[in-house]
């Protein structure tokens, strides 16, 4: 999957023993923090755990569930957790302190909860794409062709056409849309370029 910006955090190149990914778990320290992205997360909150960009560039990174804002890497354990998320479990980070020292319990997620699945955050539109008008329900679909964090697309409702692409949750609602479940954003405020949606699931019919 495509990366967010091409920083090797990877430790190097190393070998990972036969391990049991469901079982791995462990304390990290994130590196190559985000003092903005760190402003928005409290003790208690879960993030992503991504596999992002290709090797020699590879990196481990935790993502906020709300925007899909990238925090910072995760180095400790790398071959392991690499060799586990290659092998497509998937994995969140609990913040246990948001201060310095940084801290965040590494684990592989436990359930996947899409019919509760909800978040208020960006629309970004593709480009040449006027904004849709406030209160506009939009479809969500996968693409899988698309680089990580925008395979979340937002489609309009009539004519199917690209809108754009959300970033929240960003493992766990592609995962849900692969799953068939079915979502939608609705548009609640536009500010400038700023355009807030409410991503929640679509009722049955």
């Amino acid at each position: 999957m495509g990366g967010s910006g091409g920083s090797d955090y990877s430790p190097g190149p190393g070998t990972s023993p036969e391990i049991d990914c469901v079982r791995l778990r462990f304390t990290a320290h994130p590196t190559s923090l985000s003092a903005d992205v760190l402003s928005t997360v409290a003790a208690g909150d879960t993030a992503g755990v991504v596999l992002v960009d290709d090797p020699p560039f590879q990196a481990i990174e935790v993502w906020t569930r709300t925007d899909g804002a990238v925090l910072g890497a995760v180095v400790e354990r790398w071959a392991e957790l690499q060799h586990c998320l290659l092998a497509g479990v998937r994995f969140v980070a609990d913040f246990v302190t948001v201060t310095s020292p940084v801290r965040v319990n590494v684990h592989p997620r436990t359930a996947l909860g899409c019919a509760t699945l909800t978040a208020r955050t960006r629309l970004y539109l593709s480009e040449s794409m006027p904004a849709p008008p406030v209160g506009a329900t939009l479809p969500l679909s996968l693409d899988m062709n698309c680089r990580f964090g925008e395979q979340t697309r937002v489609k309009d409702a009539v004519t199917g056409h690209d809108v754009g692409w959300v970033r929240c949750h960003p493992v766990d609602l592609p995962d849900c849309l692969a799953a068939g479940h079915l979502f939608h954003a609705v548009v609640e405020a536009i500010d400038g370029e700023l355009i807030t949606v409410r991503v929640e699931p679509r009722p049955e019919a």
